[in-house]
């Protein structure tokens, strides 16, 4: 296994868990850290946004300088510059909800200390993107399964657990039997999301790091690094 990143806890075991421990857990720690992580989460939203728009004018841009074919390459190449920042911001973020959860002091400058671990982000979201995509084409439930089955991968690389190729056997150690859980937390993110964006889109700021932080007490407690009980 790769060396220990900043969030590196203790051996990656098994546990089978319930939605509620993990909820309750996050939840717990979400609100004792809520001005750090909405912070973090505007940061985000800000950078993430100002990419955006910067990558439409370049688009536009190359549209009326170069025709269809220059529009295509520029658009080509913006996707993917997107997709390295948000790796990168994905990465520290993933960081700052492991340490907050594991009792850990984080600081906001940790947004920004993905770059060790860019690479191999960037291998796993194209492989997990590549083998989702091809499993929702054959009737939607295999590309489900693989979600299940492999989130865990994003976490084990942001902390520099493992190889890329590594991470997916690990991960479906970790998620055996927890797929049931795995489920219900995608789908409550889903509800929490949508209700952040009824409550005038601002609810967003607090929605999405609550879900960020479900699905990381969920990896750490799937892989058994902490308990049910909050004992730091």
């Amino acid at each position: 296994m790769a060396g220990g990143g900043p969030t590196l806890g203790g051996a990656i075991g098994h546990r089978v868990v319930t939605v509620d421990e993990v909820f309750s857990y996050a939840w717990n720690v979400w609100k004792e850290n809520l001005g750090l992580l909405v912070g973090v989460t505007f940061v985000v939203m800000i950078i993430s946004g100002a990419a955006g728009g910067a990558t439409e004018v370049i688009e536009q841009a190359a549209l009326q300088a170069g025709g269809l074919g220059m529009y295509i390459i520029v658009a080509l190449a913006c996707f993917v510059g997107e997709q390295v920042l948000q790796s990168f911001l994905w990465i520290g973020q993933i960081q700052i909800f492991l340490k907050l959860a594991r009792g850990q002091r984080a600081e906001f400058s940790d947004l920004f200390s993905g770059g060790p671990y860019l690479l191999p982000m960037i291998g796993i979201w194209f492989l997990m993107t590549l083998a989702i995509t091809a499993g929702l084409v054959l009737l939607i439930v295999p590309g489900i399964i693989l979600a299940l089955m492999w989130w865990p991968t994003y976490y084990l690389i942001a902390e520099g657990r493992c190889g890329v190729m590594e991470s997916f056997s690990i991960a479906g150690r970790i998620t055996q039997q927890n797929w049931g859980a795995a489920f219900v937390l995608f789908i409550l993110s889903i509800l929490l999301i949508i209700a952040g964006l009824l409550a005038c889109c601002v609810g967003v700021l607090f929605a999405a790091p609550l879900c960020g932080m479900m699905f990381s007490v969920a990896y750490l407690m799937m892989s058994n690094q902490i308990g049910p009980a909050r004992q730091f």
